[in-house]
């Protein structure tokens, strides 16, 4: 099982970030400064974000993952709008 911990920017509100460093070491400062929000187990329901596989895919690649956090209510048809950076974070 793999625990991811979940991060709020407080520099820019609504953007989020999941990484495997509890630390959040590996986010951007730029989008930072970072606060811990949870810790995520992927073996869990997963909420209020983009797809675990997406998740897994950019904490691999990157040592994160980033999406703007809706702050509205879920667009017409009840989905979610998630928005995933992928840009190498090296």
């Amino acid at each position: 099982m793999q625990r991811y911990f979940r991060f709020r920017s407080t520099g820019s509100p609504g953007v989020m970030a999941v990484t495997d460093d509890r630390a959040g070491a590996r986010l951007p400062a730029e989008q930072g400064p970072w606060q811990f929000d949870a810790e995520v187990a992927t073996d869990r329901d997963w909420h209020g974000g983009p797809p675990k596989a997406v998740a897994a895919a950019g904490v691999l690649e990157n040592g994160f993952a980033l999406w703007d956090a809706p702050s509205a209510p879920a667009a017409a048809g009840g989905e979610e709008i998630i928005h995933i950076d992928v840009k190498s974070g090296r």
